[in-house]
């Protein structure tokens, strides 16, 4: 998050799944960075369905669209 926020004044999260969003809030109060949180995304994908292509990216409505490069 250090490095996110030198680069941009917010930065959103990426999340597997929302029940992970409450951790990573935490995390980043814990850390100093709540004020710098625009927002959590939800890749709506587990860390198998990740790892098995990482080119794809879930959107806000859960389809898959490919990430460009």
């Amino acid at each position: 998050m250090h490095l996110a926020t030198t680069v941009g004044e917010r930065v959103s999260i990426l999340v597997g799944r929302s029940k992970w969003i409450p951790e990573m809030h935490e995390n980043a109060v814990k850390y100093g960075f709540a004020d710098k949180i625009a927002s959590f995304r939800l890749l709506r994908m587990t860390v198998n369905e990740f790892q098995q292509d990482p080119a794809w990216v879930g959107n806000e409505s859960s389809s898959r669209v490919r990430a460009s490069r």
